[in-house]
């Protein structure tokens, strides 16, 4: 039976998408619970040491993309309410 995407699933997938990293990072989250990333059986140790490493990745790659993404908004904002914005350059 064919199903289709619910609005919820289908704007991730969009989400996801716009975002490659994030997309990447839960596939191999994904993968490790499914245990289909190729190795043999492992033990839980090393199922759960895998998964903090992938939760720390995804952890930072989340918080760089929000930092990028807060910096341009706020770039944006000041530049809109400000028509005498100067940017200083470094003097060297």
């Amino acid at each position: 039976m064919l199903s289709f995407p619910s609005p919820r699933e289908s704007k991730l997938l969009e989400q996801l998408r716009e975002n490659p990293q994030l997309f990447e990072r839960f596939e191999a989250i994904l993968a490790l619970a499914r245990e289909d990333d190729g190795d043999d059986v492992r033990s839980a140790d090393e199922v759960e040491f895998a998964l903090i490493e992938q939760l720390r990745q995804l952890g930072n790659e989340t918080l760089t993309h929000w930092a990028g993404s807060a910096e341009e908004k706020v770039s944006k904002e000041l530049k809109a309410n400000t028509d005498s914005i100067q940017q200083r350059e470094k003097k060297r």
